[in-house]
């Protein structure tokens, strides 16, 4: 009977991402309402939710600059300077010219146009080369954020880039802080565990005091206050000063002796994902 459930959900789920890619506003207050459990209003947006699924279908094209995850790179050298960069082994447009010989045994191969396409090779004699070159082809053919408006990302020239492996001694793959950055400051700090395995989220205020109530995932664990959050506050806030109104700043500290950039986020989610707390939707919102 689960099965069955789960079957007519999972089918039902693609009828309303079908709505919500060619309806436009309309589409997406359908979508909404399906996975936040609330009645949107996107015409007078008050919950983050609701905004951010506003900003999306007026986005600006300088947007994709940003987005970009080989563009973004210059913006960021610029910025804040390059130390903050995760080096780059290569990047291209054409998967043959990965060759696993001439990397290191750890690596992260991505497509810079897109969110989630990611691959991470922590032994690179455990994998072929083949098939990284075709994940690679495959991501290379698509276009992503057309069926979420997020439209910026379709605009995006498509390349592969390879990243250093950032290896943590605590946590393997360093834990994630994405930063929440409202009228450029850092109110809130998102830290996501499991990323690639069991997914669980834990947010603080800018004070490190822990929330009570997570957004997409279920609540995870604790974490202490990391050494270099005030100089993670200013990278964010730096980089996130083009936008007025909200940048999510992804960034990394591994072992706590230094900081990475990782990307810059504007529509969380696409604003589809649940608070636990309605009230804390609206509550985010009155922050923007």
């Amino acid at each position: 009977m689960e099965r069955v459930v789960g079957f007519i959900r999972k089918r039902a789920r693609k009828v309303v991402d079908r709505i919500a890619r060619f309806a436009g506003d309309q589409g997406e207050t359908l979508r909404m309402f399906d996975s936040l459990g609330y009645f949107p209003n996107l015409l007078w947006p008050r919950s983050f939710s609701e905004k951010v699924v506003r900003r999306k279908l007026h986005a600006p094209a300088m947007w994709s600059e940003f987005a970009d995850k080989v563009r973004v790179r210059d913006y960021v050298a610029s910025r804040i300077g390059e130390g903050y960069l995760n080096p780059l082994h290569l990047v291209t447009t054409t998967p043959e010219e990965i060759d696993i010989a001439s990397l290191p045994d750890r690596f992260v191969v991505k497509a810079n146009h897109g969110s989630g396409w990611n691959l991470m090779v922590t032994d690179k004699g455990a994998i072929t080369e083949s098939s990284i070159r075709a994940r690679c082809g495959k991501w290379l053919e698509k276009r992503y954020g057309l069926d979420t408006h997020e439209g910026w990302y379709a605009s995006i020239r498509p390349r592969i880039l390879v990243e250093r492996f950032i290896e943590d001694r605590t946590y393997g793959v360093p834990l994630d802080f994405k930063i929440w950055v409202f009228h450029g400051i850092a109110q809130f700090v998102q830290v996501d565990f499991g990323r690639f395995a069991t997914h669980t989220r834990t947010f603080y205020d800018r004070h490190w005091r822990r929330q009570r109530w997570g957004v997409g995932f279920p609540l995870g664990p604790d974490v202490g206050r990391p050494k270099k959050l005030d100089e993670m506050f200013e990278v964010a806030e730096q980089l996130s000063s083009f936008d007025p109104d909200f940048v999510r700043v992804d960034l990394y500290s591994p072992d706590d002796a230094t900081v990475l950039f990782g990307e810059l986020t504007f529509a969380p989610g696409a604003g589809w994902e649940r608070f636990t707390d309605t009230k804390a939707d609206y509550r985010l919102g009155a922050y923007w």
